[in-house]
């Protein structure tokens, strides 16, 4: 089985260290970070292809409603952009999550996030490569 390419989009470091150390307990290496709305997008950009995107949606200058925005854009111009979207986020903001299924996200993650949770996404996108 491949393992997914994972790209973990948090303004706070402290998410995405969890994140990438559960993905790692997982076996699942292949984790690149941005810190940013922006660099995720400068990423995907520059050709890095991934399977699964995990995408805050509370970060400074970009957010993550532009940030999908900008990827269904980006995704109309290239064919290979092909992952499995999570929106993170805190609970409070659920209730705006609405919007992001309806844009083409396929899961949502409450923040304090568990190791648990991490494993479900990744074997639903490891299945997705198979």
């Amino acid at each position: 089985m491949t393992k997914p390419r994972v790209l973990v989009v948090d303004d706070s470091f402290s998410d995405r260290f969890f994140i990438t150390s559960a993905l790692h307990d997982l076996d699942i290496k292949d984790v690149t970070h941005s810190p940013s709305g922006i660099d995720a997008i400068s990423k995907i950009k520059s050709g890095l292809l991934f399977d699964l995107v995990f995408l805050d949606i509370h970060m400074p200058r970009m957010d993550g409603y532009e940030v999908l925005r900008s990827l269904k854009e980006l995704e109309k111009i290239n064919k290979q952009l092909n992952f499995e979207l999570v929106v993170v986020s805190d609970h409070d903001s659920l209730v705006k999550h609405n919007r992001f299924i309806k844009k083409g996200t396929h899961s949502q993650l409450v923040k304090a996030v568990k190791a648990e949770t991490i494993s479900i996404f990744s074997n639903r996108s490891s299945l997705c490569l198979q």
